[in-house]
C-alpha cells in the first residue's frame, strides 16, 4: 500500500512537472515568435519606409534638378539682362558727360553774349538820361520844354540840336511818364546832369541804366556783406564792408564773390 501510494506520488509530480515544462516550453515558443514576428515587421516597416522615402528623395531630386535647371536659365537671361544694361548705363554715362561738357560751354557762350549785349546797350545809353517826375501836357514839345526849364530853372543853355532823341516810355505813375534824352555827346550830357539837384523840385534826373545793370545794382545793395553800389561810365561798382571795391559783372555770383568776407 505504501508503495502504490509512491508510485502514485511519484506520477503526479511528474505529470506536474510535464506541464510545468510543457507550458513553459508553449510560453517560450510564443515569445520566441513574438520576437521573430516583431522582428519580421520591423525589416518589412523599415524596408517599405526605405523604399518610399527613396521614392519620395527621387522624385525631390528629380523636382529640384528641374527647377535648379529653370533656374539656372533664369539666372543666366537676368545676367544677360544685367549686362545689357550695364552697356547701356556705360554708353549714357559717357553721354551725359559729353551733354554736360556741351552745356558747359554753351552756358560760358550765353554769358558771354549777356554780358557783350549788355555792355553794347549800355555803351549806347552813354549819352542818355532818364527823366522820372516830369508832368504830362496835352500838346508838350518836350525837346524845346527841357531845353527851356534848363535855361529858366538850371542856368543852362543848350542848343536844341545837341539833344538826339527824347520821349516818354510806359511806366510811371499817371501823367507822369518816364522821358529819355540822348544827347549828341557825353559832354553835353554831364553838363545837364550837373543841374540834378538844380532841377529836382521840377524833375528828377538818372543815369539810362540797362534793366541786366539795374539788377545787379539791387541784388548787391541786398547782400549783407556789400556797403554800396552804383554804376559808373558803363560799369557796375560796388563798397564791401571792409572799404575794398569791386567791379562786378551781370553773370556774377555776388554771394560767391563776397562771401569770404567775414561779418
Amino acid at each position: 500500500m505504501s508503495e502504490q501510494m509512491k508510485c502514485m506520488v511519484h506520477k503526479t509530480d511528474i505529470e506536474e512537472i510535464v506541464k510545468k515544462t510543457v507550458k513553459e516550453t508553449v510560453d517560450q515558443l510564443k515569445g520566441e515568435i513574438k520576437s521573430e514576428l516583431m522582428s519580421e515587421m520591423k525589416e518589412e516597416i523599415m524596408s517599405e519606409l526605405k523604399t518610399e522615402m527613396d521614392e519620395c528623395i527621387g522624385e525631390s531630386a528629380a523636382n529640384l534638378s528641374e527647377k535648379i535647371g529653370v533656374n539656372s536659365e533664369k539666372v543666366d537671361g537676368i545676367n544677360l539682362d544685367v549686362d545689357v544694361l550695364r552697356e547701356k548705363i556705360v554708353k549714357q554715362s559717357t553721354e551725359i558727360r559729353h551733354l554736360q561738357e556741351n552745356l558747359n560751354k554753351t552756358s560760358k557762350m550765353v554769358q558771354s553774349a549777356l554780358q557783350l549785349a549788355n555792355h553794347n546797350q549800355q555803351y549806347s545809353q552813354k549819352n542818355n538820361i532818364k527823366i522820372v517826375g516830369w508832368k504830362e501836357s496835352p500838346r508838350e514839345n518836350l525837346r524845346s520844354d527841357l531845353c527851356k526849364i534848363l535855361k529858366d530853372k538850371g542856368g543852362l543853355d543848350i542848343d536844341p540840336s545837341t539833344v538826339l532823341a527824347i520821349h516818354r516810355i510806359p511806366g510811371g505813375s499817371r501823367g507822369q511818364r518816364p522821358v529819355i534824352v540822348k544827347f549828341i555827346n557825353s559832354e553835353i550830357k554831364t553838363k545837364v546832369m550837373k543841374k540834378r539837384q538844380t532841377l529836382k523840385s521840377v524833375f528828377m534826373m538818372h543815369e539810362h541804366v540797362t534793366q541786366m545793370n539795374v539788377n545787379l545794382i539791387k541784388s548787391l545793395k541786398e547782400n549783407e556783406r556789400v556797403d554800396s553800389a552804383w554804376y559808373f561810365n558803363c560799369n557796375v561798382y560796388a563798397l564791401d564792408i571792409n572799404g575794398d571795391r569791386h567791379k562786378l559783372e551781370i553773370c556774377d555770383d555776388t554771394d560767391q564773390k563776397f562771401r569770404h568776407i567775414r561779418l
